[in-house]
């Protein structure tokens, strides 16, 4: 059960950020882990704009995040609205009453939060310590699609359950208006849209095909929220690493058990809800690429796109059984296509993590030419998108 003790009163806005040092002693004062206990402090290495502390009693631990006014790893000088924790919160919240007690699959996907301090904009929040990322067994070639369906039906029941088709108009425009997340929402314009063509070595020829350029021109659109008759409470940046897992008893040959949290919606906004689904399939096409290009099994390689099938028959499945209508389902089928190409290619221009130079570069160039196929051939959805794959990457197993 959450133990939300709300926002604290009367904080010094001017207080500094939490530090190893200092956050064990705010975790004690708020009474969250046994008083008689020696807690201990460590930062929580590897994000990029947020702090992020663990502290641990004998018994248990919990997850402590603060966002600053800035990027934590590029500086005070690099300003980013706080205010992003407050939209993380909040969406965690808006999809935990929507969901209603009936989900209780999906409500358990959504991490406890156990305290948010408005002022200092900190949440504390269960330790998932014992999770991955839903990235993590990629690069050695492992998929798991029990997690994939898991999470497609996760997707599925959010969107649809503040889907504006389905919700109020009063619903919608309150959605709408606390979802707009201008800041993080331009930022991911940049990156996602524009930089990439701008910026990154090997660009020219995609910025020269006027069709491609039309096609994210569409897109770019479609993130602004500018189709207004299919939008969802979309997380944002749903890449597989966004998703924490703890699968138990994956050998037993008794099946397994998949335990999921989603996490880091800051970036969440009211908008196409192909986005999220686009993004996560990206995650996937991006780590069969390189399998497919440093010679794994072609098991390994055929279990991403079984696991991007799996995704998508869960997420369908569970939006039709919430009654979005065909012609809906047939338009997010298209979008996360588009989404997923822009994502694959922003990744690839920037260059995928493969240490060897020749295979480096064919999986770069075959991401790319995976990257145009959907983005140009996206009104054909997700079955096509899987038909490329196949060609791409598994027919040549």
């Amino acid at each position: 059960m959450d133990r939300n003790i709300g926002s604290a009163p009367n904080r010094d806005l001017q207080l500094p950020l939490l530090t190893v040092d200092t956050v064990a002693g705010y975790v004690r004062e708020l009474d969250l882990l046994p008083s008689d206990e020696r807690l201990e402090a460590t930062e929580v290495t590897g994000g990029s704009i947020n702090f992020s502390f663990r502290v641990t009693g004998l018994t248990n631990s919990v997850f402590v995040k603060q966002t600053p006014g800035f990027i934590k790893i590029l500086g005070p000088s690099a300003k980013l609205s706080k205010q992003r924790l407050r939209i993380e919160r909040e969406t965690f919240s808006v999809w935990k009453d929507a969901l209603g007690p009936s989900e209780s699959e999906v409500l358990a996907c959504l991490p406890h939060i156990l305290y948010f301090d408005e002022d200092r904009m900190i949440m504390v929040m269960e330790d998932l310590r014992s999770y991955v990322t839903l990235q993590d067994p990629f690069s050695a070639g492992v998929v798991d699609v029990v997690a994939a369906r898991k999470v497609g039906r996760f997707l599925g029941c959010v969107h649809a359950k503040t889907h504006s088709v389905l919700v109020t108009e009063e619903v919608r425009k309150d959605l709408s208006i606390k979802f707009i997340n201008q800041e993080l929402r331009k930022l991911q314009l940049e990156q996602f849209f524009t930089q990439p063509y701008q910026m990154a070595p090997g660009a020219l020829p995609l910025r020269s095909d006027d069709e491609l350029m039309a096609a994210i021109d569409e897109l770019r659109a479609l993130y602004s929220g500018e189709k207004l008759d299919n939008l969802a409470l979309c997380h944002g940046d749903f890449h597989a690493g966004s998703v924490m897992v703890n699968v138990q008893d994956r050998n037993s040959g008794m099946g397994c058990s998949v335990s999921a949290k989603v996490i880091d919606t800051e970036f969440a906004i009211y908008g196409p809800p192909g986005l999220d689904v686009g993004c996560l399939i990206a995650s996937y096409v991006l780590s069969c690429v390189q399998q497919a290009v440093v010679g794994a099994d072609p098991e390994q390689i055929r279990a991403f796109s079984s696991a991007i099938a799996a995704i998508w028959d869960a997420y369908r499945d569970k939006m039709r059984t919430l009654k979005i209508p065909e012609a809906t389902l047939d338009a997010i089928s298209s979008d996360a296509v588009g989404f997923a190409g822009c994502e694959v290619a922003r990744n690839a221009l920037y260059g995928l993590p493969v240490s060897d130079k020749d295979k480096k570069k064919l999986a770069d160039e075959t991401a790319i030419a995976l990257a145009v196929k959907f983005i140009k051939e996206r009104a054909h959805g997700v079955g096509r998108l899987l038909v490329v794959i196949d060609e791409a990457c598994c027919s040549k197993c």
